[in-house]
């Protein structure tokens, strides 16, 4: 199985109008659509996410992978998810059906979960110490897809970076720090985002004795 990076980056751009083809659209009772339980990225602002979608439409479909006894699972859209049940429990029932993609190709865990960081690369702002812990996670899980018998063409990092929508500059700075940066005390205040990344990289260049005096003083 070969693994292309842009069509799989191509279904979370499907417009609304699509009906037809691999990803086309279908339309499912809000209530039938789950959460996924290991989502853990922010839902938060969903009461404005909310009135943006009565302004203009949901101009986004779902991505959903079934479920069980009939049910679904969110892939990608877990924000629009709760915006819609927003609406309709305000009585706004034009949004009970929701235009989804659904996901029937049986896909391994590890290619849900890719889908799942694509899905929401954008929608929080990340510190260089959240995208280095993501990029780390990507990375796996490509190991772990060409174990499953998936061949990659590309380097490793560029993959990385168009599946978390950033620069390889951007994964390079992350990782650097993560395996550079020696001090206890520093490595805790970059991953409390206490340090800028330009501070952290600067840090990250010193010599280890050089980080040590930083570090107490």
């Amino acid at each position: 199985m070969s693994f292309d990076i842009s069509k799989f980056a191509e279904g979370f751009g499907v417009s609304e109008s699509d009906t037809s083809g691999p990803d086309r659209i279908e339309y499912i009772d809000l209530n039938l659509i789950d959460g996924d339980p290991d989502n853990g990225y922010s839902l938060a602002d969903i009461e404005q996410l909310a009135d943006n979608i009565q302004t203009v439409g949901l101009l986004q479909p779902l991505r959903l992978r079934p479920g069980t006894a009939g049910r679904y699972v969110v892939s990608s859209g877990h924000r629009r998810r709760l915006a819609l049940r927003r609406l309709v429990q305000d009585g706004d029932e034009r949004f009970s059906r929701v235009p989804c993609i659904v996901d029937r190709d049986g896909a391994s865990p590890a290619l849900q979960e890719l889908r799942l960081l694509y899905g929401n690369a954008n929608n929080r702002a990340k510190t260089s110490a959240d995208l280095a812990q993501e990029a780390r996670r990507v990375e796996s899980l490509l190991v772990q897809l060409k174990q499953e018998g998936y061949e990659f063409r590309g380097r490793t990092r560029t993959m990385v970076a168009q599946l978390l929508q950033v620069s390889e500059t951007k994964i390079a700075n992350a990782q650097a720090i993560e395996n550079n940066l020696k001090p206890f005390g520093l490595q805790a205040r970059w991953l409390r985002g206490e340090m800028t990344e330009a501070c952290a990289l600067e840090v990250a260049r010193m010599g280890p004795d050089d980080q040590d005096r930083l570090e107490g003083w």
